[in-house]
């Protein structure tokens, strides 16, 4: 696997948090306690996560040299002086999109109930014990295929640490936290697209920016979960993991893309299906296979006719 750059860091950690939360939600749900003492156990685990991320990426990346390294350093100087338009456009428009979250109410909520089913877990210190529609104990309890998935206890979570109510985590702190690791996740992709050209990756963040604009007043885009459902489970998958898992199929990092599969059956799997990170993975996969097993049968057809035989 190659260099581990600060962007795979932070998102190591994105889907880390998701992962720890989906753990210790089953572990809550299936051998009880409480929710508190569980968001205890969260934090103290991603402190952990993180340090061990970053532990282990630096001594990873202090074996790991290449020798472009020497000639990026070489060529630092011959850089153009010109004002970094496209960034600066791009960063005014992540701005205005983080004042449409924070201060607009065009929330989408319809058919979602993720606020009320957080204050009943904040309620009862406990997850799924009472009915958000009733506020009565479940009759019949909930869909096991519901209750497995881990996003609600992990704004449960959030909550118990920070005091804030379910409704400024779920529908303001949360999708600002997607909409920045959205676009760290899409520089990571431009990154992967444009290795070596500063001025195309910052224009691919531009366009971007532009598209989910364009996208907001459509439903179902990924611009209208962007700016009005940040914290749903589909926002996460379509704006963060999955930039993420095609910037690292295409830097044949395919141990990191694994972890963002269980990072999606965490949040959307018995809810949405499958999704679609085991599809490309597998997809992405067989593409490379067959691409560079046409790049090795030539070579082997010219070994053997030179090399073995001593013909040319």
């Amino acid at each position: 696997m190659k260099k581990i750059s600060l962007t795979d860091i932070f998102m190591i950690d994105f889907c880390g948090s998701l992962f720890l939360a989906e753990v210790l939600h089953l572990a809550l749900m299936f051998l009880g306690g409480s929710l508190r003492e569980f968001a205890l156990m969260f934090a103290g685990g991603l402190l952990l996560l993180v340090a061990i991320t970053i532990l282990v990426c630096t001594l990873w990346n202090r074996h790991y040299k290449k020798a472009s390294d020497v000639a990026t350093a070489a060529d630092t100087g011959r850089k153009e002086a010109l004002p970094h338009v496209f960034l600066l456009s791009f960063v005014a428009l992540v701005l205005t999109q983080m004042t449409v979250i924070l201060f607009g109410n065009h929330i989408h909520i319809q058919g979602d109930m993720t606020v009320e089913m957080v204050a009943s877990f904040m309620h009862t210190d406990d997850v799924y014990q009472v009915n958000p529609m009733t506020g009565m104990a479940y009759a019949q309890g909930m869909p096991l295929r519901l209750q497995v998935l881990g996003l609600p206890t992990l704004y449960g979570f959030v909550c118990a640490l920070t005091g804030l109510a379910p409704e400024l985590v779920v529908w303001k702190l949360v999708p600002i936290v997607v909409l920045v690791f959205g676009y760290i996740a899409f520089g990571a992709l431009a990154g992967a697209i444009f290795p070596e050209d500063k001025k195309k990756r910052n224009l691919f963040l531009l366009i971007v920016a532009i598209l989910f604009y364009i996208e907001a007043g459509i439903g179902g885009m990924d611009g209208f979960g962007l700016l009005y459902g940040g914290w749903k489970g589909i926002t996460i998958r379509n704006l963060i993991l999955m930039p993420w898992l095609f910037s690292l199929m295409l830097r044949k990092k395919r141990l990191l893309a694994l972890g963002v599969v269980a990072a999606e059956a965490c949040i959307c799997w018995t809810l949405y299906g499958m999704g679609w990170s085991v599809l490309i993975f597998v997809l992405m996969t067989a593409i490379d296979w067959v691409l560079t097993g046409k790049k090795r049968t030539p070579a082997r057809r010219v070994e053997r006719r030179t090399g073995k035989h001593g013909t040319s």
